[in-house]
C-alpha cells in the first residue's frame, strides 16, 4: 500500500516500483514482476530460483507525480539538455541550437529561418538555426556539441522535489525461506531450460512478463532457453558480420567482442575512451568481422565539439547497405541520446529504421535483426531529471507497436531485467558483467540462424 508525502494512503495507481529478491551470501539475485493495481497498492511476484534465505527489495522508482511532471516538461521545453550546431567557413564561425524536429525548434527558439541538415543526416530528420553570418551557409555545418549552460527546465518547488526523490528504496524488506529438495546437497536452482534460443518463438518476447534470467557469482543466465556457449563462439560467428548501431553501451559492446572473441581492429586506432567514430574489428581465423557503428544525430557529445562527419551516417541508411549475400546479425539501440526529447523523436527514428528492417528480411535471408531494449539506471551525472530512465519503458510501448508485423522474424532482446537485478547507480553505463550479460544474450539469439 502506497502513501503520499502527506502520510496519507493513495487510492490510484500509476506509481512505478521494481522489485529485486537476492541473497548476498550466495551472490545471486532476480528481478522480480511488479503489478500495479491501479488502487493505491501494487502486487510484487518473485520467484523462488534458488534455496535458502533470500531477501526482497523494492525501490519506488517513480511516484506517479513524478512521472506527471517529467511527461510535462517533455511538452513544454525544447530538450532537456540542447545540442549545438557549429558553422565554420575560413575564420568565420557560428553557433546555433539543433533539433530533430523543425516545429519544435521554430516555437522553442528564436530562429525565424532553419537549416535542414536532414540531407546530410541520410535521411533522418535534424535541423539547426540559420546562421545570422552573410558569410556562412547552411553547407557550413561541420560540429555539434552540448557546452552550453544547461536550459532551465521551469519546475515549481514541489516538482523539483519530487523530481529529485527518484529512485527511493522501500526501508522494509521480506526475506523468505526455501528449503532444498531432498536430493541437493548444495543450494538447489530452478532447472535448466531445454530448447535453445534460436529455436525459441521471439514473438512470445515482445509479450511476456516473465523474467528472462537471474545472476550468479555475476553471471547471467537466462530461464526460458539455452543461453550461449562461450567455447562454442567459433561455430557461433563463423562467416558472420555483427553491425552494433547504437550509442556508447553498444559501444561497450563492441570492446568485449574485441577481448573475448580475438577480433582485431581494423579501423584507425582509438586515441580516447570516448570514441564517435564507426570502428571495426576482424578475425581472419573464422571469417568473422565487427563493427559499432554511431547512430546518426543527435548523438549528444558532452562538453565538447566535435566534427560531425562520422556521425551523419543514419542506422538506416547503413542497414540499406549491408550486401543482400552476407551473413549478417544486426543490433539497433537507440536509447539516452533522445531521452532529452519528446518521445515522438524517438518514435519517427524507428519508424524510418523499421522500412530498412523490412527490406533487409525480405532480401537477405542469413540475417537476422535484433533490437536492445531500453535498460534502467538510478541517474546520470547530467542530473536524473534530465535523462529519465523511466521513458525506457514508453520506449518499449513504442518499439511493441512499430515492430508490429515483424515480432516473429524481429528479436526484441530485453536488457530491462539485468539491470534490476543488479541496479546502476549513479550511471547509465553498464559495468563489464552486464555488458557480458547482454552479449550473451544476444549472441544465444544469433547462434543457430
Amino acid at each position: 500500500m502506497l502513501h503520499d508525502g502527506y502520510g496519507k494512503r493513495k487510492y490510484s495507481g500509476g506509481d512505478q516500483l521494481r522489485a529485486t529478491i537476492g541473497n548476498k551470501e550466495l551472490q545471486v539475485s532476480a528481478p522480480c514482476i511488479v503489478i500495479d493495481n491501479r488502487d493505491g497498492t501494487q502486487t510484487v511476484v518473485c520467484e523462488a530460483l534458488w534455496s535458502g534465505t533470500s531477501t526482497i527489495s523494492v525501490t519506488l522508482a517513480y511516484p506517479r507525480e513524478t512521472i506527471t511532471a517529467h511527461y510535462r516538461i517533455k511538452t513544454q521545453v525544447l530538450a532537456t539538455i540542447h545540442t549545438y550546431g557549429r558553422f565554420k567557413s575560413r575564420s568565420y564561425s557560428e553557433e546555433s541550437i539543433c533539433h530533430p524536429n523543425h516545429s519544435y525548434l521554430l516555437k522553442h527558439t528564436h530562429n525565424t529561418e532553419l537549416c535542414n541538415i536532414t540531407y546530410m543526416n541520410s535521411g533522418m530528420p535534424f535541423y539547426c538555426g540559420k546562421p545570422k553570418d552573410k558569410h556562412l551557409l547552411c553547407q557550413d555545418f561541420q560540429f555539434t556539441g552540448s557546452s552550453k549552460p544547461f536550459p532551465e527546465l521551469k519546475v515549481s518547488k514541489c516538482e523539483e522535489t519530487l523530481l529529485e526523490r527518484a529512485q527511493l528504496i522501500l526501508k522494509k524488506t521480506i526475506a523468505i525461506d526455501v528449503q532444498k529438495r531432498k536430493k541437493d546437497n548444495n543450494v538447489s536452482f530452478i532447472d535448466k531450460p531445454s530448447i535453445t534460443c534460436s529455436m525459441y518463438n521471439s514473438s512470445s518476447l515482445w509479450r511476456s512478463r516473465k523474467p528472462t534470467g537471474f545472476f550468479i557469482n555475476g553471471t547471467w543466465h537466462l530461464r526460458h532457453c539455452l543461453g550461449f556457449k562461450e567455447n562454442l563462439y567459433t561455430a557461433c560467428l563463423r562467416n558472420a558480420h555483427l553491425y552494433l548501431f547504437g550509442d556508447s553501451t553498444t559501444r561497450a559492446w563492441y570492446k568485449t567482442i574485441i577481448e573475448r572473441f580475438k577480433c582485431k581492429p581494423i579501423t584507425e586506432e582509438w586515441h580516447k575512451e570516448k570514441w564517435h567514430k564507426e570502428a571495426e574489428c576482424y578475425n581472419k581465423h573464422i571469417n568473422f568481422k565487427a563493427g559499432w557503428y554511431p547512430h546518426a544525430q543527435p548523438f549528444l557529445f558532452g562538453n565538447i565539439f566535435e566534427d560531425v562527419r562520422y556521425t551523419l551516417y543514419s542506422t538506416s541508411r547503413r542497414i540499406d547497405n549491408i550486401p543482400r549475400d552476407e551473413r549478417a546479425i544486426i543490433v539497433i539501440h537507440l536509447f539516452v541520446h533522445f531521452l532529452v526529447f519528446h518521445h515522438t523523436v524517438f518514435k519517427q527514428r524507428m519508424q524510418i529504421i523499421r522500412k530498412s528492417v523490412e527490406s533487409i528480411l525480405e532480401n537477405n535471408k542469413k540475417s537476422i535483426v535484433m533490437i536492445k531494449g531500453p535498460h534502467t539506471f538510478d541517474g546520470t551525472r547530467f542530473g536524473g531529471y534530465r535523462f529519465c530512465d523511466y521513458f525506457g519503458y514508453l520506449y518499449s510501448k513504442i518499439l511493441f507497436e512499430v515492430f508490429e508485423g515483424l515480432h516473429e522474424r524481429v528479436v526484441i532482446l530485453n536488457n530491462r531485467d539485468t539491470t534490476i537485478a543488479q541496479p546502476l547507480k549513479g550511471d547509465h553505463h553498464p559495468p563489464r558483467n552486464i555488458v557480458d550479460a547482454m552479449v550473451d544474450q544476444m549472441l544465444s539469439y544469433a547462434c543457430g540462424h
